[in-house]
């Protein structure tokens, strides 16, 4: 009986241990489908492209050619593919600005000047640092100062050979100089950037194009192994040092691409930064992308939206009938493009290949189009199925529709359907705090479309905002319910790490005359933040509301040091100037003021004001002509001339 007892023990101990043996098999076969690969860990550190040059000179050589190896560059005359012959002019008939590029040297600028009868009385020349996109579709202008970077008022349209104003700058929205380009903006457009924590927008050191860490994340290890004379044979083996996309399952390749090419609204999952993903990782473990949704949808798409469009496709969805199977898809985004060969270098007929490689078909068989419409094309499959048109979100530029269908519809980026809502695009499994951030961001973005705050409302109120007040402290400051958001603040006692939190509860109690307590707030936000500007400024301004005219002006002073474009600034000062009775300082601060702004009324109000102090009628008179010319219907300036 006891033997039988042993028996039975040692039978059960045999199958516990294959069962756990099985277990710890899955799980080791699980986490290489999951691609743990050693590059994600914290001490694999990113190199720079040079690193890979060595080995990969052949790959390396093709890549920099491509779109994102020519994304970024300084703005020489060899990366502008702009057009300056013929005085390139631009008029912004909004704010009634000129714009006109030009060289010096090597050197590029944008001049902005405004214009009084025959008159130039306003001209700001703007050094320009960088220029953004590979001139493929479009060049955009980057302006630095002190590793402060923001975008120019101009853009080159490469296909239509035309200078106009950038996306987003149009109708009234000019804002000139100062578009911050943050984080976010350089975590697609470039590469790696060194992001000054603090800051929104300020880089330590800016890469020159989108390198091979980007998608084949960082190198130090893969380098450090193969310097030790550890190869591995990638034809039978995966090398777990660093990421090939190529042998990754489909959903984590297709999230490598989709990482910028998947353009959207994103909101970050709390405790990830926009360096957080690396190629290999789930994208919906560090972000979820959100997409309005229309009801055009079909036809409507944005510049970046590449991943979103396949995947609407037959052939992506056909390629294999379960796309839950994590292996088995046939068609990804490198079915068709080699990611280290320009799109510009690349024969159609590869593109060709890649259909007929699934549509097995002879193409006479297969394509029913009319052959004389074929010839037209000359049998080119894209030109049909994939025709270029319109974006949604960018003027004068053309971009292949990667919906890929049978009959190919017009897009319809003009079209004024209803807005129907947003949508996550990589993650069905969406958190209510994640849309109500989505919907916040749109409201913020996009002209302040009422139906989007009340979206966030509702998600908001789904949430759980005691445990993240943070969010409902957003959704008040926006909607400008200052009075709830000071008492959601006192009855909940609430605090906060979050510079922006600190930020807008400091502007609530400023809107109701708080001072003292609004400083404290702001003292938060530059203590949490120290290197936002925007909060910087607002801090000294309350302080010389609160009659601490001297700590304000040391805050102002040096903060016009860091970035003498802060025309707000420049008029605090020259207002305490003013008041000081130094006219010359004050005089010589509303002057940059308007240098900065050359539409910043209050400051031409005063600079007229000390013209009439000083008895200089022209002056005053061209003043006045400028503030006529703003305000057309202000009686005012017509007493005053």
């Amino acid at each position: 009986m006891a033997q039988a007892k042993n028996i039975a023990f040692a039978v059960f101990l045999l199958v516990a241990f294959m069962v756990i043996f099985w277990s710890c098999g899955d799980h080791k076969e699980e986490a290489k489908e999951n691609f743990l690969y050693r590059n994600h860990s914290d001490s694999a550190k990113y190199l720079g492209s040079e690193a890979c040059k060595g080995c990969h000179a052949d790959k390396y050589e093709t890549f920099m050619q491509t779109g994102m190896g020519q994304s970024f560059g300084l703005a020489t005359p060899e990366k502008s593919a702009g057009k300056y012959t013929g005085h390139e002019v631009i008029y912004d008939k909004v704010l009634d600005l000129y714009y006109m590029p030009h060289f010096i040297g090597k050197d590029l600028y944008i001049t902005e000047f405004k214009l009084q009868g025959k008159d130039t009385v306003h001209k700001r020349d703007q050094k320009i640092k960088y220029i953004i996109g590979s001139g493929q579709h479009t060049n955009s202008h980057i302006i630095e100062n002190n590793g402060y970077l923001f975008q120019a008022p101009l853009t080159f349209y490469t296909q239509e050979q035309k200078w106009d104003l950038p996306p987003g700058f149009e109708n009234g929205a000019n804002s000139r100089f100062s578009r911050i380009i943050g984080h976010e903006c350089m975590s697609c457009h470039n590469s790696l950037p060194d992001y000054v924590g603090g800051s929104e927008n300020q880089f330590t050191k800016v890469p020159l194009g989108i390198g091979c860490e980007r998608c084949h994340g960082p190198g130090s290890l893969h380098v450090s192994d193969k310097q030790k004379g550890i190869i591995v044979d990638v034809k039978k083996n995966i090398d777990y040092s660093i990421v090939n996309p190529g042998k990754l399952p489909w959903k984590l390749q297709i999230d490598v691409c989709q990482r910028c090419h998947l353009q959207g609204n994103t909101v970050l999952k709390q405790g990830k930064d926009w360096q957080s993903f690396r190629p290999g990782m789930k994208l919906s473990e560090v972000m979820d992308v959100f997409l309005p949704r229309y009801a055009d949808d079909e036809n409507r798409f944005y510049m970046a939206s590449q991943a979103v469009r396949l995947q609407m496709s037959p052939c992506f969805l056909k390629s294999n009938p379960d796309l839950n199977d994590n292996n088995k898809l046939k068609m990804t985004c490198i079915t068709c493009h080699n990611p280290h060969v320009s799109t510009r270098q690349t024969n159609k007929e590869q593109y060709n290949t890649a259909c007929e490689n699934c549509h097995t078909e002879t193409k006479k068989n297969t394509c029913t189009e009319n052959i004389l419409n074929r010839k037209k094309v000359s049998d080119n499959c894209v030109q049909c199925h994939m025709p270029k048109n319109g974006s949604s979100d960018i003027p004068h530029v053309s971009v292949t529709d990667h919906y890929i269908r049978k009959k190919a519809g017009n897009n319809t980026a003009n079209s004024t359907n209803t807005f129907k809502g947003l949508r996550c695009i990589n993650n069905r499994e969406v958190a209510d705090i994640a849309a109500a951030v989505a919907y916040l961001n749109s409201y913020e973005k996009d002209n302040n479309k009422i139906h989007t705050l009340d979206s966030a409302t509702y998600y908001i109120d789904k949430s759980n905002t005691a445990i993240l007040p943070d969010l409902k402290i957003r959704q008040l400051y926006i909607s400008q319910q200052y009075s709830e958001l000071i008492n959601y603040i006192q009855t909940n006692k609430k605090t906060s790490t979050d510079p922006w939190t600190n930020y807008r509860v400091g502007v609530a109690f400023l809107e109701k005359g708080d001072m003292n307590t609004s400083i404290t707030w702001l003292e938060n936000a530059v203590k949490f933040a120290p290197k936002k500007l925007e909060f910087q400024q607002k801090l000294g301004i309350v302080y010389i509301a609160a009659n601490n005219a001297a700590k304000g002006k040391e805050i102002l002073e040096k903060l016009v040091l860091v970035n003498p474009a802060m025309p707000i600034a420049w008029y605090n000062l020259g207002m305490l100037a003013a008041k000081e009775n130094n006219i010359t300082r004050a005089e010589s601060c509303l002057q940059k003021s308007i240098y900065y702004d050359p539409n910043y009324i209050q400051a031409l109000i005063n600079l007229a004001n000390i013209s009439e102090q000083k008895n200089d009628k022209m002056s005053l008179k061209k003043y006045i002509l400028r503030l006529k010319k703003l305000e057309p219907n202000n009686k005012q300036w017509n007493i005053a001339l």
